[in-house]
């Protein structure tokens, strides 16, 4: 693929618990601006290799040194998506066949396919909340019902991100929103609320509900600050962060809602 260019090609995880693999490569290509071009692709070919294998996954940073013509890439590694049964997408076709040439409709199917594409991660994140906000139970005053969601949402993320290997992904994850000064129009500092709660917990605990409903209220509070304008403590890693917080909560609701 490289004429022979790319040669020395090595991966290896960062450390026995570590959710990342370290990849390293030399390039052989005296054409500094060719060498150039080669990193590009090939981080593109290890991004693509690893997503055959089932799992989200990201180019978490990437350099290029000039003196040795060495390659250093991080590939992120995300919790594996659960397995979907034949019986399972047989359930859901209904339900969309239902939905799916409906005019109303055509808005949330619109969310759906932005969550999940490459236009950018503040605009999948936006998406993929207008879903969670469609979809999830209301109070009275027709706000999201965090306290009624948080018991499922923390069931969620226990199946989801079990191993210690995933269990340092969903900390990295809290941690972004803990240090991203999230506190609503009324004062509530969201992400300091979260981190005291998470101090309370004891093993082998790693979510509560109370811990979940703080972090689906920093999540929001990340969406409002978007759709605002107002990018204080927001960085594209809070976002991504929120993200996947978010996105296996938004799929069960997606699966078990009998309407959209």
């Amino acid at each position: 693929m490289f004429d022979g260019k790319l040669t020395n090609i090595k991966n290896t995880k960062e450390g026995e618990h570590s959710s990342r693999s370290i990849v390293t490569a030399k390039i052989t290509s005296n054409d500094k601006n060719f060498n150039y071009i080669i990193a590009e692709e090939f981080v593109d070919f290890v991004h693509d290799l690893f997503c055959i294998f089932g799992v989200r996954v990201s180019v978490q940073e990437w350099t290029i040194s000039t003196d040795s013509d060495y390659l250093n890439g991080e590939v992120d590694v995300a919790p594996p998506a659960f397995v979907i049964t034949g019986s399972e997408v047989n359930k859901q076709v209904q339900k969309i066949k239902d939905n799916f040439l409906d005019s109303e409709m055509s808005v949330f199917f619109y969310n759906l396919r932005e969550a999940h594409g490459r236009s950018g991660s503040v605009h999948r994140f936006r998406s993929l909340f207008s879903i969670f906000d469609r979809l999830s139970e209301k109070t009275p005053k027709k706000s999201i019902n965090y306290h009624k969601m948080k018991a499922v949402y923390s069931s969620e993320i226990q199946k989801l991100y079990t191993g210690h290997e995933y269990f340092v992904r969903f900390i990295n994850c809290v941690d972004k929103l803990e240090n991203a000064q999230l506190e609503d129009d009324y004062g509530n500092d969201y992400a300091d609320k979260l981190k005291e709660a998470k101090e309370k917990l004891t093993s082998p605990y790693f979510i509560n509900d109370q811990v979940a409903e703080y972090i689906l209220r920093c999540i929001q509070v990340l969406r409002n600050r978007l759709n605002h304008g107002w990018f204080k403590g927001v960085t594209e890693g809070v976002v991504n962060a929120g993200y996947e917080l978010l996105l296996p909560y938004v799929q069960k609701l997606i699966n078990e809602k009998s309407t959209f």
